[in-house]
């Protein structure tokens, strides 16, 4: 599977797990230092997104 292919599948895994509430699957696709930041201007750690 080319780099493609494998980012296909983690977006997919990705929203697989959002949908199912899976928060140990999401936490296994984020790094250590994982920050997402909203369009809204919101910075979130990964136990703050997990948490929602």
């Amino acid at each position: 599977m080319g780099e493609e292919g494998k980012i296909m599948e983690l977006y997919k895994d990705y929203w697989d797990y959002m949908i199912e509430k899976n928060t140990e699957g999401l936490r296994s696709l984020m790094s250590l230092d994982y920050c997402l930041y909203h369009m809204t201007g919101v910075k979130q750690s990964a136990d703050e997104f997990l948490k929602g």
